[in-house]
């Protein structure tokens, strides 16, 4: 009986852990759509208690100018995403390190991503930067 006890305490200790380390979440994500507009994605990106990852879903994004990044966080598209631009601004200017903007098809801004730190990662995206009269 004595060993019972002892290895139901145990398994009780165990469980105890596990529901509240399942609790903790340090990542979740947002979706913003081609419906949302420059000031909501600004506005999640200067919000420094926000999630970790802003995606976009699939869609296209001709309004996105001058997106201030200054904290780390991962940029994904889900699905199709095209970013066209004026030939004129940049998508994201960068001040932080531990970026990571993935799957964004970009074209006709003046710099699609200009960034001042390092650490950054750009993975399975088009960027088409040409410069000439759109």
């Amino acid at each position: 009986m004595k060993c019972l006890k002892k290895n139901y305490t145990k398994i009780l200790f165990i469980c105890t852990i596990v529901l509240c380390l399942s609790q903790i979440t340090t990542v979740s994500a947002v979706e913003f759509n081609p419906n949302s507009t420059l000031e909501e994605i600004q506005g999640f990106l200067n919000d420094q208690t926000a999630n970790d990852t802003h995606s976009f879903a699939e869609g296209d994004y001709s309004f996105l100018s001058n997106l201030n990044i200054t904290r780390s966080i991962d940029i994904i598209a889900n699905g199709v995403v095209n970013i066209v631009g004026d030939g004129m601004s940049n998508v994201f200017n960068i001040n932080t390190t531990g970026i990571v903007i993935k799957r964004l098809n970009i074209e006709k801004y003046n710099i699609a991503i200009n960034s001042t730190k390092g650490n950054l990662i750009i993975e399975n995206n088009i960027i088409n930067n040409t410069k000439k009269e759109y």
